[in-house]
């Protein structure tokens, strides 16, 4: 082959027919389906669509063409083929739906390098040729030790496109994940800070990716390392805005632009995305490899895309790993993956310092178990060294010495005690319902009810059961027994006002909407979610059948159905109800409204979004709750309390013991005020806060305060006998 002749192969007889045409050839060796072939023009795809020089060209050019059937076989054409007089093609190793991957070596080099060539069927549609040359192009910016490098690019003497690049020995993050289920901790933050570090690069360049997936993260050996990361397949990584707007329409090659189960809510939706929906996507690859599962999948593609914009993900469980190592790397993760793009970290560089604050041990107090017991016996054997032959009598003195100070502390300080602490369900502090008016007060409720017997019979008689005055005063009766805390009562009363309502023809009325809510809330309230979760449901088709979505009703009966969800532990439809509310409380302007009803609605979604590690969202609502709590003065002011403490918690998840303290210490004074200081919720926050004390490092306080909770809480057990929740 002469040596000037760059462009062409050695077996040319191979390359003179494209791959797969639309018909049978017949007998005569025509194609039956030849009046629909395109020719192909090599010299028109190299002049105009793909060489090395015109990478640096911006194409925006738009990419409108029809789906495409796959090869029905992995072509085996371009085996033994010499490209360019220097790269020999040896054997297949891959193929996709737009390309097919060979093996190669550089004859020159003797390196191994990947050849790359796309599908001859494919070259009907330009636009087919320019997605091609744009990840030549993505890829061809890219110059870093964790991305792919090209080496080299030109068309076929068919005319299809090819690329030379870097060729990876070595398996996909997809393929270690399939074979060992999940990851050790210690192995994803070595692999996700380099897979970071390449995407950095990658953002800076003014390059997406777009489809970060387990495929697209390959782990080969570079000296001793085996988990030398290589992020690949740049093939969507500068899409048009016009594809941008409509990412569920399909490429030339049958393949939505990006992948389902990490793509970011933004990109579902088919909105301008930047850098941060490569950080949520790289938050849905960290989530897989730690736990062996993606964080949100659907039984179809378009239901695992409305599950990334409306659904959380589970929180992570079972990994093996030291638990505060865990639960920071998991608010890294779940930061990662907010719905919000300004919640998430706001780049590769930020992500990838807070994922190595945890590797290096630079936050205080997470080293695993295992590298602490290693540590403690380095510790051990080098004392023992220095001592050499007296080391027994150290072992004995110290024995001696536990044994004495433990004895004294069990026998003359049974307040700082060796048992455990109240766990965190022990120290739940339930929201006070409104208290009944008649409690202490039977017979005065005994003639209340026996007035409310007489007024409906009254009712009856004048105006009939099914009218105005009869729903009214049913209504009133309701409200009676709901006031008196006689919750199932209430429930029944407002049953018989909704089927007056439907006899007078006011079942679509506002009052009707009203009235489900009101039932749906002594449904819950008496321990009946499935009921409740019927009647808000009512309330919500009414409210919408009126347009009158967006206001309170709408808001509290969003929160009985959080509630009735929970009850009946559906959480992920909690989730949805929860993530609903507070769309509706922020674009109705509710969020800064203070009013006496929104309290309870507001503390019930936070509490469950807080119980699901959902703290970012939480936050606000807490806040809003307190306000609401507040504004009823000393009514409100026990619930205020709880809302501080609630507060308190969060701060404590995100890691931030001294703003934690603030709410716990002013919780503690709002609780004395409203139960006085020997109440059982005292002590319960006074554990919260000789938590935060631990972490702060305030030993002595932390000791005094537990001191005060236990005997606050010794005290409450003794008098109620029964330990837990009063």
């Amino acid at each position: 082959m002469p040596e000037n002749d760059k462009s062409k192969f050695d077996k040319p007889n191979r390359m003179d027919t494209p791959v797969a045409s639309e018909g049978v050839a017949d007998g005569a060796g025509n194609s039956a389906g030849a009046g629909r072939q395109k020719k192909i023009d090599p010299a028109f795809v190299r002049d105009n669509f793909f060489s090395l020089s015109s990478l640096d060209e911006i194409d925006d050019e738009d990419d409108d063409s029809d789906d495409l059937e796959e090869l029905s076989e992995f072509t085996r054409q371009f085996v033994g083929s010499i490209i360019q007089n220097r790269y020999e093609v040896e054997e297949p190793i891959g193929r996709g739906g737009m390309s097919s991957v060979y093996r190669a070596r550089d004859m020159t080099t003797g390196q191994q390098v990947a050849f790359k060539v796309m599908h001859a069927h494919l070259l009907d549609n330009p636009a087919n040729v320019r997605r091609f040359r744009r990840e030549a192009q993505a890829a061809n910016k890219v110059r870093h030790p964790h991305a792919v490098q090209i080496f080299d690019v030109g068309v076929t003497p068919n005319g299809s496109p090819y690329i030379i690049m870097d060729f990876l020995d070595g398996p996909s993050l997809s393929d270690v994940i399939a074979q060992n289920g999940k990851l050790p901790v210690e192995r994803c933050l070595k692999i996700f800070i380099q897979a970071c570090e390449g995407m950095s690069h990658v953002h800076e360049l003014g390059v997406l990716h777009r489809d970060l997936k387990p495929s697209n993260i390959v782990l080969v050996k570079e000296g001793d390392d085996v988990d030398y990361v290589k992020v690949v397949d740049f093939g969507i990584a500068r899409v048009l805005a016009e594809e941008a707007r409509s990412t569920l329409s399909k490429t030339p090659t049958g393949h939505a632009l990006g992948s389902p189960p990490y793509m970011s809510p933004e990109q579902c939706r088919g909105l301008t995305v930047d850098k941060r929906a490569d950080i949520y996507s790289m938050g849905c690859l960290m989530y897989e490899a730690l736990t062996g599962r993606v964080p949100l999948e659907g039984e179809t593609i378009v239901e695992t895309m409305y599950k990334q914009v409306h659904e959380l993900p589970k929180s992570v469980d079972g990994v093996d790993a030291d638990v505060r190592l865990v639960e920071r790397l998991e608010k890294i993760l779940f930061k990662a993956l907010s719905k919000d793009p300004n919640n998430r970290q706001q780049s590769m560089d930020e992500l990838k310092a807070e994922l190595e604050a945890l590797q290096t041990k630079e936050a205080k107090g997470l080293k695993s178990v295992a590298l602490a017991s290693r540590e403690m016996h380095e510790v051990r054997r080098r004392i023992f060294n220095v001592l050499g032959s007296s080391k027994k009598l150290v072992i004995s003195l110290i024995c001696v010495v536990i044994l004495v100070v433990g004895a004294g502390i069990a026998m003359y300080f049974p307040l700082y005690g060796l048992g455990a602490d109240p766990n965190a369900v022990e120290r739940d502090i339930a929201i006070e319902q409104p208290k009944s008016l008649y409690a202490a007060k039977p017979a005065e409720f005994k003639v209340k009810e026996e007035y409310f017997r007489t007024r409906r019979k009254l009712a009856h008689q004048t105006s009939g059961e099914s009218s105005p005055q009869g729903l009214e005063v049913e209504r009133m009766i309701a409200e009676f027994y709901k006031l008196a805390g006689r919750y199932n009562e209430a429930q029944q009363r407002y049953q018989m006002c909704l089927q007056i309502a439907g006899n007078i023809n006011l079942a679509g009325s506002l009052d009707a909407a009203e009235l489900w809510i009101e039932c749906g809330k002594c449904c819950i309230l008496n321990g009946k979610p499935g009921i409740a979760q019927i009647c808000a449901s009512n309330a919500l088709h009414v409210l919408e059948q009126l347009s009158k979505l967006g206001g309170q009703d709408n808001l509290r009966a969003l929160a009985i159905t959080v509630d009735a969800y929970r009850g009946q532990k559906l959480y992920a439809k909690a989730d949805d109800a929860a993530l609903q509310f507070i769309k509706v409380w922020k674009d109705s302007g509710q969020s800064n409204i203070l009013s006496s009803e929104m309290g309870y609605p507001c503390y019930t979604v936070a509490e469950h979004l807080r119980q699901r590690n959902y703290v970012d969202m939480a936050d606000p609502l807490f806040k809003q709750a307190a306000a609401c709590f507040r504004e009823q003065g000393d009514k409100g002011r026990y619930n205020y309390a709880i809302c501080l403490n609630q507060l308190g918690l969060i701060e404590m998840a995100r890691g931030k013991p001294a703003q934690a303290r603030k709410y716990f210490d002013k919780a503690i004074v709002f609780f004395k005020k409203a139960k006085g200081k020997e109440d059982i919720s005292v002590a319960k926050v006074l554990f919260n806060l000789k938590d935060a004390e631990m972490k702060m490092g305030d030993i002595f306080d932390a000791v005094a305060n537990r001191a005060t909770a236990k005997r606050i809480w010794n005290d409450w057990e003794q008098n109620t006998h029964e330990p837990g929740l009063p």
